[in-house]
């Protein structure tokens, strides 16, 4: 997140902290590396509000192609599979690098051809049944988390992808990606220095 943060010189610390905890592949469980979860917040930000599209979230359909544009690069989307066995992640740093490059792509382009055919009357057909029930996975564990205070809008948006096991993907559980993020949220850190703005 810094890192595309900075390519586009914004300071949005709180958006440092809400991701403090996904590296590692989402809570170091060597998931969804952070090359994914960083551009998707900010995806979520952009686009959580727009129309759906033939029953789809707008953000859903730039979220896959997100995916499929990182898995065609990288041949994967697993923090696991990019670090393999290194102790140092020093893999990690081309795909930080590309991430704000990746987003700027996703983020101007019709990606609506991410969903074709029955993918996308499934996503369809999910989404019409979570929206009717009320129900967004990272949403539900943020106003669970909050009881007592209002949600902050943005912070939804922030979140609006990760639902379904990350744009319906069936990757790592949205519940579990969000109580990461509120805990980031919390306990987060900003570094600062030269060897930080690579993370």
């Amino acid at each position: 997140m810094k890192t595309v943060l900075d390519h586009f010189q914004t300071d949005a610390q709180w958006l440092v902290k809400l991701t403090a905890g996904l590296p590692g592949g989402i809570g170091n469980c060597r998931n969804e590396c952070g090359g994914i979860t960083a551009p998707l917040v900010l995806l979520g930000l952009r686009h959580a509000r727009e129309a759906d599209v033939a029953g789809v979230p707008l953000v859903v359909y730039k979220g896959c192609a997100l995916l499929q544009a990182f898995h065609a690069h990288h041949g994967t989307t697993s923090c696991r599979d990019i670090l393999g066995d290194a102790r140092l992640p020093l893999r990690c740093v081309g795909v930080v690098r590309i991430a704000p490059e990746r987003y700027l792509d996703v983020r101007s382009r019709d990606c609506t051809s991410a969903l074709t055919g029955e993918n996308r009357e499934a996503y369809a057909i999910l989404h019409a049944h979570h929206a009717e029930k009320g129900f967004h996975c990272a949403h539900a564990v943020l106003r669970q988390a909050r009881d007592t205070e209002a949600v902050d809008p943005a912070l939804l948006d922030a979140t609006a992808a990760f639902v379904g096991g990350t744009v319906y993907s069936g990757l790592t559980c949205s519940a579990l990606t969000a109580g990461v993020m509120l805990l980031g949220l919390s306990h987060g850190e900003i570094e600062d220095s030269r060897a930080g703005s690579c993370g």
